[in-house]
């Protein structure tokens, strides 16, 4: 008979101590699991045609939001002749009237290249009520926009460019030879798309910084890039819109 207590003391010990090293562990151990996230880093905020927009930059594509609606999903084109520097992308980021039609675009410094920097650029299209990008305005370099005068400044190895938009195309207004005279102010666009990483501050000219030398009557020179498509849809990827007048099941 005392064997038999003396057993079941023990087996009533032994599982009093592994149920107290059981809660014991269970305090000390965290088990707490840490979902991966992926930051979004909001650029810019904007409004066109009364709708609000909220610019997030990803490793893949530009999100449009209004809200905590999504309005629009932009994949970025294909370019086989650098890698999209996204430090820069969203240290440049900038919705300013691109074509002068008093609806809001943007664009972004993607890369530096052979001493340029690259763009992307998108266009408002008030049709399809969504932005397409512009495979003209893209195809510049060292872009800066001057709403006020409605002008575009780009430059490359040999010349700045000052472009104008003419029947919905982008044209050439004037270039300079970087080997002969040039108004300051059209060096200044150009030399102000220089990316500055070390203080951090902006690779654009903000709308309204550059003023056109009118006085300036040189013609344009076959050396200039001249780009007549306007805008493309998007290379890559899909494109969704929604408005706040269309329920979820009719996203499109």
């Amino acid at each position: 008979m005392k064997k038999i207590i003396i057993l079941c003391s023990v087996i009533i010990a032994t599982a009093i101590i592994i149920t107290c090293f059981a809660a014991c562990d269970g305090k000390t151990e965290d088990n707490t699991t840490t979902e991966p996230t992926t930051e979004e880093i909001v650029t810019q905020i904007a409004e066109v045609e009364g709708v609000k927009l909220t610019a997030f930059i990803e490793d893949e594509y530009v999100l449009l939001k209004n809200g905590d609606k999504e309005f629009q999903k932009l994949m970025y084109p294909i370019k086989k002749n650098f890698t999209i520097d996204f430090e820069l992308a969203k240290e440049s980021f900038n919705f300013v009237d691109m074509n002068f039609d008093g609806l809001v675009d943007f664009y972004m410094a993607v890369a530096e290249k052979d001493g340029n920097v690259e763009f992307y650029c998108w266009l408002y299209n008030a049709t399809d009520k969504q932005f397409d990008y512009s495979i003209s305005l893209s195809s510049l370099k060292n872009i800066s926009v001057d709403a006020n005068e409605q002008m575009i400044y780009s430059s490359d190895s040999g010349y700045y460019y000052e472009y104008g938009w003419v029947d919905g195309q982008l044209k050439v207004v004037t270039s300079y030879d970087k080997n002969e005279t040039v108004p300051e102010k059209v060096t200044q666009a150009s030399n102000n798309l220089k990316p500055n990483k070390d203080n951090n501050t902006s690779s654009n000219t903000q709308a309204g910084d550059t003023v056109v030398d009118s006085s300036n009557t040189t013609t344009a020179t076959t050396n200039a890039p001249q780009n007549t498509t306007t805008t493309a849809p998007v290379t890559k990827g899909t494109i969704q819109v929604i408005t706040d007048t269309l329920p979820e099941k009719d996203w499109a």
